[in-house]
């Protein structure tokens, strides 16, 4: 998905500039953001998902989403041209943290309007 999402990006760069995106330390960085959006949505989505079936559930979306990460990363292996990427992983983390933080945020806000 990450790099479907920058390939779509750079055509639309090439189209308006006549220049190809890779040249631009910006290619890299959009590459590592994306990562970051994508495991946003995955830790936010484990940490809801998992809030209605148990009682420690923040930890649950983080085993998940960590596996899931490393799964991502050594499944590259195996797909000609794809390599494993060790500095995808911060930006991996990032992501479903602040994803799980979110959900963790909104829940106790959510309780508290309850209780008043």
């Amino acid at each position: 998905m990450t790099l479907k999402f920058v390939n779509l990006f750079e055509k639309v760069h090439f189209h308006l500039t006549g220049t190809m995106m890779a040249e631009y330390p910006i290619y890299h960085m959009m590459r590592k953001l994306a990562h970051t959006a994508e495991y946003f949505l995955l830790g936010a989505s484990a940490c809801y998902f998992f809030s209605r079936w148990q009682k420690r559930y923040a930890w649950s979306a983080l085993a998940l989403s960590a596996a899931f990460s490393l799964f991502d990363q050594t499944s590259k292996l195996l797909v000609p041209g794809r390599e494993f990427d060790p500095t995808d992983f911060p930006f991996d983390i990032a992501g479903y943290l602040l994803g799980i933080g979110l959900i963790l945020l909104l829940q106790r806000s959510w309780a508290k309007r309850a209780v008043n």
